[in-house]
């Protein structure tokens, strides 16, 4: 290992950067994908050592300013997370020549390049789940050096591992790092929903959008499987801090000063009268450079935007202030999920318990508020 196993982000710079392939990310028993050296093929050059963002130096920046704003576009709003400001960005950067990096959340959870409006629908909505970006980082550095505009947008332990690879700065590359809940390895997700599906086939996922707060499966736009968030196991143990990732117990990023250009996410705790009286969907927007400021000027056009102090971002974001917060049976999961597997993992640490209390709770409830409308249709009729 170059640094700490247990604080290895699984960022994959080192995997990058390696001239002669003698790093590849090697999956563990909780589908973690670490970095393995071939010793036998290893020169000794030194540059997984130098650029490893967890041994080296991370350039941490103040936000110069705080906006909350939604999109104008009105699909946009509709299907995205928050206010549809990824989407707006990556718009721009497109309409301009440019390309954009993005996490996508289908069968093959992966990290892909759009360049093409139609291109960005598929890093819509929230992922919560790690999706390794290191396979497209060669990429990200070999596009940079035609003068492309190029738009990242990742976790922020993603983005300072972008940074640290390429090792410069780019005046057409823009870093949008997301405020980060933790993310657990996918391979817990997958197996959640070949369990849950049946096996079945699919091409998307949603956690957030037009299905909010529901993990929606679906298959050929036909949903398959749908569960709102305290009703279904993976995102119940997501929300609790079940499942995540070692590093993010304990995460360096977890803090008010930023590693990108932009910060993103949702923004809560917004007082009625913010952007006009606007009930819908609203992102935090944290610009933390000139060159990320003078971005953002570009874009604003297709928002709505309301400047507000920085203090409202982080009382309604905690992982702006610290780390998610380990569940007490953490420890337990990860005893027991190499040997029974995801669903009896969470069986045996009783999240599926839990949630199967709610739904009961939510089928009582659901009773007798059919019953009210029913009187008061008959009522109505009456009249």
């Amino acid at each position: 290992m170059i640094c700490p196993k247990n604080e290895c982000l699984e960022c994959g710079a080192c995997f990058a950067v390696c001239p002669i392939n003698a790093i590849k990310m090697a999956e563990n028993i909780y589908g973690e994908y670490l970095p393995l050296i071939d010793n036998d093929k290893c020169i000794k050059c030194n540059k997984c050592n130098k650029i490893c963002p967890v041994i080296n130096k991370t350039d941490y920046k103040k936000p110069l300013e705080c906006y909350a704003a939604y999109t104008q576009n009105e699909n946009d709003r509709n299907s995205c997370a928050s206010g549809g400001i990824a989407t707006a960005f990556g718009k721009q950067i497109i309409n301009a020549g440019g390309e954009t990096f993005g996490a996508v959340l289908n069968e093959k959870f992966s990290f892909t390049k759009a360049e093409n409006i139609s291109g960005l629908e598929e890093f819509k909505g929230s992922k919560y789940v790690h999706i390794p970006a290191y396979h497209i980082y060669r990429d990200i550095k070999k596009d940079l050096m035609t003068d492309k505009k190029i738009l990242f947008i990742g976790t922020p332990c993603q983005c300072d591992a972008l940074l640290h690879y390429i090792g410069k700065e780019y005046e057409n590359l823009i870093t949008v790092d997301l405020i980060c809940h933790g993310t657990p390895p996918y391979r817990y997700l997958n197996e959640w929903i070949k369990y849950v599906t049946k096996g079945m086939y699919f091409d998307q996922i949603t956690f957030r959008g037009k299905r909010d707060y529901y993990l929606t499966v679906y298959n050929d736009s036909k949903i398959i499987y749908s569960k709102q968030h305290n009703e279904d196991g993976y995102f119940s143990a997501f929300l609790t801090g079940l499942i995540h990732r070692e590093p993010c117990y304990s995460c360096p990023y977890a803090r008010i000063e930023r590693i990108s250009d932009i910060t993103i996410g949702d923004f809560w705790g917004l007082p009625q009268n913010a952007l006009n009286g606007y009930m819908g969907k609203k992102s935090v927007i944290l610009i933390n450079t000139t060159k990320g400021k003078n971005f953002f000027k570009t874009v604003v056009p297709n928002l709505v935007v309301e400047k507000r102090d920085i203090t409202e971002a982080i009382s309604g974001n905690k992982q702006l202030t610290h780390p998610a917060s380990r569940h007490k049976k953490q420890k337990l999961f990860l005893r027991y999920y190499p040997e029974y597997g995801f669903y009896k993992a969470l069986k045996k640490c009783g999240i599926l318990r839990e949630t199967l209390i709610t739904i009961i709770k939510n089928k009582l409830m659901f009773f007798p508020r059919k019953i009210i409308r029913r009187l008061k249709n008959e009522k109505k009729q009456t009249g």
